[in-house]
């Protein structure tokens, strides 16, 4: 539909905190006690406020929570404090030792006085100057407790905020004010949230905890991080396939709070994965009837609605998000290109030099007004437009494409195609016409069906066409493993990975080769990549935990386990890798390491595609 200039895609802005911002660790406090509700309040208190100062994205928060496996019951959670957790020796030694980089660290202690009152003292550690402050010191009542975590998050915003360059005197004085009046609704979230952290992982929600949830809900409808804390909920069913159970908590809560955006962008997310698609375009509708004025449910809105062709609701939902003040730019931007999609250039021009009002480094708004005057034969403006757009940012395929365009129009074909293997270099898919997927649908059958030299023959022809064809060598490595043609497979693998290096899981495959041949550095390097580029895929975390197991790494390979086993519950593999590292830790070294080998023989292959 678009396929002379280029939509937005509205991709998130990189909310990311600043490479010179404070980085700031949270601890929990030492309660005074072993009494249940102080231990709660010491752990969940600095939590919410680390969430609190949070949420200005000045800080790069850290926070501790010495959770420990309770050896009897691999799968249930405790805490353990240390004895000398005020100590502000304790706090720089631990930090010191597990490598943790901060500014500023934050702990201090939690108690019960005379009369009931909660007595609490915090404390801050300045790396620099080597020496511990005294940041709050006072005593309230439990029902006080919103005034009170008011005052803490003000205190501990000016400490961690040490020059007053990351937040205004309005951003400080607002953390006084908690989100929420009710008394009730705060004390019942810091109890989910201690029962969402202590909760077994490894198996799906209890009914009575999601039911406190909801009912909690009611106590304040608005407040935000209750709110999310169902958000959470939702997206931990998913964990375990629990799609509908997910929606069926979304439809609850949007009951009780109609209001909550999130509560209806979280359904529609599940709806998607799904892939009912007309069932999510309805519920950010209507969550765009009750909401006009969020502008991300009008982002999310016109992205859905642009994926069906939906032209109409897009532009509604473009238009919303400039009256919401919302990413702008690119509503301006994606109004431009549905408008030269109509014919419309003149209107689409406008659009574009709004979007660069709005963003002056907007480059697809320069690309696309480049694109508009190739269309209009108007070279002189469309160069002009694309050497500013090339100033922004060098390695963005499409100034390279529109060269093609202009230096083709303009007969002068050594310039096309040079700026074409440019454009190829920066965005391999551009290699991919109509006619190569189909032949890639083809290679993926044909490998399906076992006949892998069919699939081969399919592959050299379309290296006949390109040589930029990442998925052609990517599937030819499948094949070729297939055939036990090692040697060709991984070259194949290596040269996908090349062309596309965000494609983690041709670095997974090369990964398996080099495994299989104990190249294990180098495989190491390329599963630890795989996950950086994929951190949800289960599959490649394990494949990362067997690489360990292999260097004998054990305890990170037990804890990369655990970490896939939270991705992938259900997975009886994960359960036999894990049971054999806790053999391991709980048994000498055997003399050259009996029984690795037989367990990795055992396992080998488990965890591919």
């Amino acid at each position: 539909m678009f396929k002379d200039f280029n939509i937005d895609d509205m991709e998130a802005k990189n909310r990311s905190v600043s490479a010179n911002s404070p980085k700031v660790v949270f601890f929990p406090l030492k309660p005074a006690d072993g009494h249940k509700e102080l231990n709660m309040l010491a752990r969940v208190m600095p939590k919410y406020i680390s969430m609190r100062l949070e949420r200005f994205n000045k800080f790069e928060i850290f926070y501790v929570y010495f959770l420990n496996r309770n050896g009897a019951a691999e799968s249930e959670v405790q805490i353990s404090l240390p004895d000398n957790l005020s100590d502000d020796k304790f706090i720089d030694e631990y930090l010191t030792k597990l490598n943790i980089a901060y500014d500023v660290a934050f702990y201090g202690e939690i108690g019960r006085g005379p009369e009931g009152d909660i007595n609490i003292k915090v404390n801050s550690y300045s790396k620099a100057a080597g020496k511990p402050s005294l940041v709050y010191s006072d005593c309230f009542k439990l029902n006080e407790i919103n005034r009170g975590v008011g005052e803490i998050s003000n205190k501990i915003s000016l400490a961690a905020d040490g020059e007053g360059e990351c937040l205004t005197s309005d951003e400080h004085e607002s953390l006084t004010r908690c989100e929420t009046n009710s008394f009730e609704a705060l004390y019942d979230y810091f109890e989910i949230m201690d029962a969402l952290t202590l909760r077994n992982p490894y198996t799906p929600l209890a009914d009575p905890l999601v039911e406190e949830s909801l009912e909690a809900l009611k106590g304040d409808s608005s407040f935000v991080y209750l709110i999310d804390s169902i958000v959470f909920i939702c997206d931990d069913f998913l964990r375990f396939n629990m799609s509908g159970r997910a929606v069926q908590i979304c439809d609850r809560a949007i009951e009780i709070s109609a209001s909550a955006y999130k509560l209806f962008l979280t359904k529609a997310k599940i709806l998607l994965n799904a892939n009912d698609y007309d069932g999510a375009f309805k519920t950010l509708r209507d969550c765009l009837d009750i909401n006009p004025n969020v502008g991300d449910v009008a982002y999310n809105f016109g992205k859905l609605a642009l994926s069906m062709q939906k032209i109409e609701d897009a532009k509604f939902a473009f238009n919303k998000m400039i009256e919401c003040d919302y990413s702008v730019s690119s509503a301006y931007d994606n109004l431009g290109v549905m408008a030269a999609a109509e014919g419309d250039v003149d209107s689409a021009i406008n659009f574009w030099h709004k979007a660069i009002e709005f963003e002056p480094s907007k480059v697809s708004a320069y690309t696309n007004l480049s694109r508009a005057y190739i269309e209009l034969s108007d070279f002189a403006k469309a160069e002009n437009y694309l050497q500013k757009a090339r100033l922004l940012n060098p390695s963005y395929f499409m100034i390279y494409l529109n060269y093609y365009v202009l230096y083709k129009m303009q007969g002068n074909m050594e310039e096309a195609e040079k700026n074409y293997s440019i454009a190829l270099e920066h965005n391999p898919d551009l290699a991919l016409t109509d006619e190569i997927r189909a032949e890639l649908k083809k290679m993926i059958t044909l490998i399906d069906s076992g006949n892998e030299n069919d699939a081969l023959s399919v592959a050299a022809n379309i290296s006949e066409v390109t040589d930029k064809c990442w998925q052609s060598y990517f599937l030819s490595g499948i094949a070729l493993r297939k055939l036990k043609r090692v040697d060709e497979a991984e070259h194949n693998f290596l040269k996908s990975a090349q062309i596309n290096q965000k494609f983690a899981d041709a670095q997974n495959e090369l990964g398996l080769i080099y495994l299989s041949k104990v190249r294990l550095d180098d495989a190491l390097i390329l599963f630890t990549n795989a996950v950086s580029l994929a951190p949800a895929n289960a599959g490649f975390m394990c494949n990362l935990g067997l690489c360990l197991i292999e260097m004998k790494n054990f305890e990170r390979a037990r804890n990369t386990f655990y970490k896939a086993k939270y991705l992938s519950p259900n997975d009886a593999k994960i359960d036999e890798c894990m049971a054999f590292l806790n053999q391991k830790a709980d048994a000498p070294e055997p003399p050259n390491s009996a029984g690795l080998k037989g367990f990795l023989n055992k396992i080998k292959n488990l965890f591919k595609k």
